[in-house]
């Protein structure tokens, strides 16, 4: 029998046949045909990109970082971190020295010192303040040191910085509800940040043991056009996102101030901080932020106000 060759022009199939080109119909498609446009098919792939969605390439997607880098009076900067001796049993402490322990009982919170930051080099009307969080710096993200933010509302600055461009760190800012001119007219000032960014230092402080064992690390300053002010740390612990944690108002039904903070306290997880007597005449500071890849769940951080003054 004579050989069959088969040749593809576009939608057309021919056959040739001793020499002779017959065109056959269009739907009777052959089987060697098929079989080519199969493995086409599996070589090129098939591609369907949907108008106005881009898929960034690996390399464009931003790291991220489990550590800030920052000093006493300096801009957080989130870096890369690495250390043999670091982990998340210690908290991520670069430090193999012993810990040294200073438990709260030796430690007078009313003589920490303020921090004077001057401000004046802020022009954005959204810079309210500066937030310092105390820590060693042997520690992943210790000490947080930036600026405090505050729009007009709590979506904005996640994924701004302290001039408004866009930040995958995103900023820290207090909730819109808080009016940082006056801190003791607040019941509960809420501080939020990203653990990608600025909070990153917050997220594994219940095994920093060279964190909790140090009471001299248990403060938060914060430094406005107005005031300057002193926090103590009293409660640290694992949440959800749709906890009451962040409530800023407080009716005189509710309870007060004095039995929500104590509810706070009692979630409390490092049993090495303060164990404070409420009032509803007191002042509490809220840090809130997320941690891994669950959406849902929050680290909370919870100080109460230890002294202020005017600037």
């Amino acid at each position: 029998m004579s050989r069959i060759d088969f040749e593809i022009y576009f939608s057309e199939f021919f056959l040739v046949y001793d020499g002779e080109k017959v065109m056959k119909n269009k739907i009777k498609i052959s089987v060697l045909a098929i079989m080519i446009f199969c493995i086409m098919f599996v070589l090129c792939g098939f591609s369907y990109v949907e108008e106005g969605i881009v898929i960034p390439s690996l390399d464009s997607v931003p790291p991220v970082y489990t550590a800030v880098a920052s000093s006493d009076d300096g801009y957080v900067d989130t870096v890369p971190f690495s250390s043999e001796y670091a982990n998340y049993g210690n908290g991520y402490d670069s430090d193999p020295s012993p810990i040294k322990v200073v438990p709260v009982s030796e430690v007078d919170a009313g003589s920490v010192s303020f921090l004077n930051k001057d401000l004046s080099s802020y022009d954005n009307p959204n810079t309210k303040g500066w937030f310092y969080f105390c820590g060693p710096t042997s520690i992943a993200g210790l000490p947080i040191s930036g600026p405090l933010m505050q729009a007009r509302n709590n979506e904005y600055y996640l994924t701004r910085d302290e001039n408004d461009k866009y930040s995958y760190e995103g900023s820290i800012y207090a909730d819109y509800r808080n009016d940082l001119e006056d801190i003791k007219s607040n019941k509960n000032i809420v501080i939020y940040a990203h653990a990608r960014g600025p909070f990153g230092g917050l997220k594994y402080l219940d095994n920093a043991a060279r964190w909790w064992s140090d009471a001299n690390n248990h403060f938060i300053k914060i430094t406005t056009d107005t005031e300057c002010s002193v926090w103590q740390v009293f409660s640290w612990y694992e949440t959800t996102a749709d906890y009451d944690y962040r409530r800023t108002f407080f009716s005189s039904g509710s309870g007060g101030l004095a039995r929500y903070a104590s509810k706070l306290q009692d979630n409390n997880e490092i049993s090495a901080l303060k164990k404070i007597e409420f009032s509803d005449d007191d002042t509490i500071l809220t840090l809130s932020t997320c941690k891994g890849s669950d959406k849902n769940v929050r680290v909370a951080v919870h100080a109460v106000l230890v002294k202020c003054e005017k600037r």
